[in-house]
């Protein structure tokens, strides 16, 4: 097949097989996981003594937390721990300038402002060294966001951290059991914040429908994260902050809980976590492996003595012009698609070059208009290379819901050895 004129000019396609994602939980067991709800009357609860409570504390504890809580979505989860580590009006937040809008969102809520950081190269992961020149009184603390199941290099990042008396915000959505030196992802910064946003195929690693989960070790921060998400929910044993007892049981007025029906579904996505985990890295070993000869292609890395998951949004891999005669990112995806390969560039845009948080937009200032009162941030690092490396990506979509088995699997690798073939004889225009 690698001989073979590619599809794009009119040859035979490698990939014939049709992708069949698998589905790591039993519809027959949520339904009845659901059907003991509804007859318990368990519609809702603010207590945390429910389906919400039991999934918390099985979370927080296979993370390696203290405290769990559980919300409506991953966006409030992060809202809350920017308000719990005291980011204001007029703050600024280091925030790497590749991740999802609503892992930086939160802030204009609160009046702040991101700071966008470069992302390395190799990894399209924050990048500790870009880290401390953006570091100013205003600033107040560090978001950092685990891509796509890789993991950030954490040791670098909190060292910095902790020079400078700054709390660190790990936003987990795409790493449902990755971990870095033998701990967990979500355990190592201040706070760890999770979506599980989509159903069982497609959906985050926990998914269940619409969710999210907070964890942390520190007391402090879980009855701050209470006090202002869960309207008539009390801390067991009570709050110990004297002042946030006072506001209790009402606390701030805000509800951004979690439904119980989300958190049964999120626990048994949970039970099957590691599993699917297993089967996935096993896929992208195989990726991993079948490109090595591939001169000038390579995959994002994740930090040394980690150990990825998730994979949230499939594999992403870097295609290197330099190597390949020019031939840009572009021109290679579309070859691959025209063999049947399920590709495209980067998933998410640059955070940086987005209206909302440029501050020149009509429609962010209607939206926020508070934050003309607010200082502009710090002059970003220079992000160049970051937009390179972001416009050298070949994102891989379907493998990481795939059992090793699948016969697309093989002949999607075909694929890529048919299309940099061609371009190592110099046939590929």
């Amino acid at each position: 097949m690698t001989s073979s004129k590619l599809a794009i000019h009119g040859g035979p396609k490698a990939v014939s097989a049709k992708p069949v994602p698998v589905s790591p939980l039993d519809p027959s067991e949520l339904k009845a996981a659901l059907g003991e709800l509804i007859d318990a009357g368990e519609f809702s609860d603010a207590s945390g003594a429910g389906a919400i409570g039991r999934f918390e504390r099985s979370f927080a504890e296979y993370i390696g937390c203290d405290h769990g809580l559980g919300f409506c979505n991953g966006t409030s989860a992060l809202l809350a721990a920017y308000l719990a580590c005291g980011v204001g009006p007029g703050d600024e937040v280091i925030h790497p300038c590749y991740s999802w809008v609503a892992s930086v969102a939160p802030l204009l809520l609160l009046g702040a402002r991101p700071v966008f950081c470069g992302v390395s190269p190799l990894s399209l992961l924050i990048d500790p060294a870009a880290i401390g020149p953006l570091i100013t009184p205003r600033t107040r603390a560090i978001s950092v966001v685990h891509m796509h199941g890789a993991v950030c290099e954490m040791d670098a990042v909190l060292e910095i951290a902790r020079a400078r008396g700054l709390p660190v915000i790990e936003d987990g959505s795409h790493c449902h059991g990755a971990s870095y030196r033998g701990r967990r992802c979500g355990s190592l910064g201040d706070v760890g914040c999770f979506s599980m946003q989509g159903g069982p195929v497609g959906g985050k690693p926990v998914a269940c429908g619409e969710g999210g989960i907070a964890v942390c070790r520190s007391r402090d921060l879980y009855e701050r994260m209470t006090s202002f998400a869960q309207i008539n929910r009390v801390p067991g044993g009570g709050f110990l902050d004297a002042e946030l007892a006072q506001l209790a049981p009402f606390n701030s007025g805000m509800k951004f809980r979690a439904h119980p029906w989300a958190m049964a579904c999120a626990s048994l996505m949970l039970r099957d976590l590691d599993r699917a985990n297993a089967e996935k890295r096993e896929v992208r070993a195989r990726v991993q492996e079948s490109i090595e000869p591939l001169w000038a292609l390579t995959m994002c890395e994740t930090a040394a003595d980690s150990t990825p998951g998730g994979f949230y949004g499939g594999i992403n891999l870097l295609h290197h012009p330099e190597r390949a005669g020019g031939v840009p990112a572009a021109r290679i995806l579309d070859a691959l698609k025209a063999e049947g390969v399920a590709c495209g560039p980067a998933p998410y845009p640059l955070l940086h070059r987005l209206p909302l948080f440029r501050g020149d937009a009509p429609g962010a200032r209607r939206l926020y208009p508070w934050l003309a009162e607010t200082p502009a941030p710090a002059a970003s690092t220079d992000l160049g290379p970051s937009e390179d490396a972001h416009g050298r990506v070949v994102n891989v979509l379907f493998p990481m819901q795939l059992s090793p088995g699948d016969p697309y699997v093989p002949q999607m690798l075909d694929a890529f050895r048919k299309v940099y073939g061609h371009l190592s004889r110099g046939e590929f225009i």
